[in-house]
C-alpha cells in the first residue's frame, strides 16, 4: 500500500484543478485548526483543580540547583531528563498547577496536526482529518496531556519522529530528513527510555520494506545508537528499584490498558461495550486491509502494526520476569491505534451504498463515545477535592514552633513542600537525622495495621 498522494490528479483544464487542489487544502487546514482549537479547550480546562501527587516530583527536579538536578537523573531519575530539562526553563513563567501542567497541554495540542499529517501520507486527508479528531477528543490523550509528566511529550516526539521517516523514506537521498528524524527519535527517548521499542519498531519496517534502505543509511543508525548508548546503559547499571512500586502484571491491569486505549472512562456496560466493539470491529477491518493488500504486509499499514503491538508486547513480555506493565507507558502507542481506526472507517466511507454508511455511523459513534468520556472525566476532576493543598493550607494555618510532620513517601513529602511554597511558605526544613527513629517505629505500626 503506497501513501497516497495528497495532491488532486492532474487535469486537462490545468488551473480548475490547481484551483481545487487550494481551495481543498484550505478547508483541510482549517478542520485541522479547529480541531486544535477544540483539543486546547478540552485540555486546558479544569487543568488547575486536581492535585500535585506525582507532579510534584517534576516541580522539585525543576527548581533543584544543577548540581543536585543532574546528580539524582544519573543517580535515580535519569528516566525523563529531556522533560526536565524543558521543565527547568518553563517554571519560570510560574508554579502554579496551571502554568506548571500547561507545557504538556502545548504538547498534547500539537500532536494533533502531526497526527493528521501522518494520516495524509499513510491513508488519504479524510483518514488523516479522522485520526486527528479522535485524538482530540480522546480522554485517554487528554488525561496525560493534563499532567506535568512527559507523556504527552513523548507522543508528540514520536508522532514527530514517524511523520520525518515516513518522509525520510519516501526521499532516500534527503539526509535532512534521516537527520531530522534520528534527531526526534532520540529526543522521545530521552524523554521516556521505553521509546525505544518504538525506534525498533520504526527501523523493522524499513528493514522489512527495503533491507538495502537501512545499510545505505547504517551511518545514521550508528549514530542513533550512539546517542542512545547512555539511555541503554542506564538501563541496565543503574536500576535501583525505579520501578518497584509496580504491580505484577495480572488481568485486572490488561483490561484498565485495554479500555484506556479505546477510550473508556467509567462508563456503562452498554456504552462500554459498543466502543469495544467498534475498536475491535475497525481494527480487524484494517488488518484484513493491509494483509489483502497487493503489495502484501510489508507495506506502510505493516509501520502502523509495529508501533502499536512491537513496544505493548515487549513491555507485557518484560513484565512476566520484572513488572514494568504500567497503562501510561503505552500512551506512545495510542497514535498507531487511532490510524489504524481512522484507516478502516476512511476505507468503508470510500464505498458506495451500505459501506459508507457503515463508515459515518461508526465515526459519529466513536466520536460521540470519546466526547462523552471526556465529559465524564472532567465532571469526576471538578467533584474532586484538592485534599492535599486543603491538607497543606490547614497544617500551615494551625502550626506552631517545632512542629514536623512524617511522610511514608518521598512523593508525598515532595507534594507537601510544593504546596507550603505554592501558600507561601518559602522555606520547608527537612530533619532526617531527628525523626528517622519516629519514622521507623510509625511505618512499622503502619504496616502492622496497628
Amino acid at each position: 500500500m503506497q501513501p497516497p498522494s495528497t495532491t488532486s490528479a492532474p487535469d486537462l483544464a490545468g488551473q480548475p484543478a490547481a484551483e481545487s487542489s487550494v481551495s481543498a487544502r484550505i478547508v483541510t487546514w482549517t478542520v485541522v485548526s479547529i480541531l486544535c482549537l477544540l483539543g486546547g479547550l478540552f485540555r486546558f480546562y479544569g487543568l488547575g483543580l486536581s492535585p500535585m501527587y506525582d507532579e510534584a516530583a517534576s516541580w522539585t527536579f525543576a527548581h533543584s540547583s544543577w548540581h543536585s538536578f543532574f546528580q539524582s537523573t544519573w543517580n535515580y531519575e535519569g528516566n525523563m531528563i529531556l522533560y526536565y530539562l524543558v521543565l527547568r526553563f518553563w517554571v519560570h513563567l510560574g508554579d502554579s498547577e496551571a502554568v506548571l501542567r500547561s507545557l504538556s497541554v502545548l504538547c498534547g495540542i500539537a500532536t494533533i496536526p502531526v497526527l493528521y499529517a501522518i494520516g495524509v501520507r499513510l491513508i488519504g486527508r479524510r483518514g488523516g482529518i479522522f485520526a486527528a479528531a479522535l485524538i482530540t477528543v480522546h480522554p485517554f490523550h487528554i488525561r496525560w496531556s493534563q499532567e506535568a509528566r512527559s507523556y504527552a511529550m513523548l507522543v508528540l516526539l514520536i508522532s514527530l519522529s514517524t511523520l520525518l521517516l515516513i518522509a525520510a523514506v519516501k526521499v532516500p537521498r534527503a539526509s535532512f530528513l534521516w537527520a531530522g528524524y534520528i534527531g526526534t527519535s532520540i529526543l522521545a527517548c530521552y524523554c521516556h527510555m521505553l521509546a525505544l521499542l518504538v525506534v525498533a519498531a520504526q527501523w523493522l519496517w524499513v528493514a522489512k520494506m527495503n533491507f538495502l534502505l537501512v545499510r545505505s543509511r547504517v551511518v545514521f543508525l550508528a549514530i542513533q545508537l550512539a546517542l542512545a548508548a547512555p539511555l541503554i546503559f542506564y538501563a541496565i547499571f543503574k536500576d535501583r528499584g525505579q520501578l518497584d512500586w509496580v504491580a505484577s502484571l495480572n488481568a485486572k491491569t490488561l483490561w484498565h490498558a485495554a479500555i484506556s486505549l479505546v477510550g473508556i472512562v467509567r462508563m456503562g456496560p452498554l456504552g462500554s461495550a459498543l466502543m469495544l466493539l467498534l475498536y475491535a470491529a475497525l481494527s480487524t477491518v484494517a488488518l484484513v486491509m493491509i494483509f489483502r493488500s497487493r503489495d502484501g504486509p510489508i507495506h506502510s499499514g505493516t509501520l502502523l502494526l509495529l508501533w502499536l503491538l512491537l513496544p505493548s508486547g515487549l513491555i507485557t513480555l518484560i513484565s512476566i520476569i520484572k513488572p514494568i506493565f504500567v497503562t501510561r507507558f503505552l500512551l506512545m502507542s495510542l497514535p498507531a491505534l487511532l490510524l489504524l481506526i481512522a484507516l478502516a472507517t476512511a476505507s468503508l466511507l470510500r464505498r458506495p451504498g451500505l459501506g459508507r454508511w457503515t463508515g459515518a455511523a461508526a465515526a459519529g459513534t466513536i466520536l460521540s463515545l470519546s466526547a462523552y468520556c471526556s465529559a465524564i472525566q472532567y465532571r469526576a476532576v471538578t467533584k474532586q477535592p484538592n485534599d492535599f493543598k486543603e491538607m497543606t493550607r490547614y497544617l500551615l494555618s494551625a502550626r506552631e514552633a517545632h512542629d514536623g510532620a512524617i511522610f511514608f513517601t518521598a512523593g508525598a513529602y515532595m507534594s507537601f513542600r510544593y504546596y507550603c511554597v505554592l501558600l507561601g511558605l518559602h522555606k520547608v526544613q527537612r530533619w532526617y537525622s531527628q525523626i528517622s527513629e519516629m519514622y521507623k517505629l510509625a511505618r512499622s505500626r503502619f504496616h502492622r495495621g496497628s
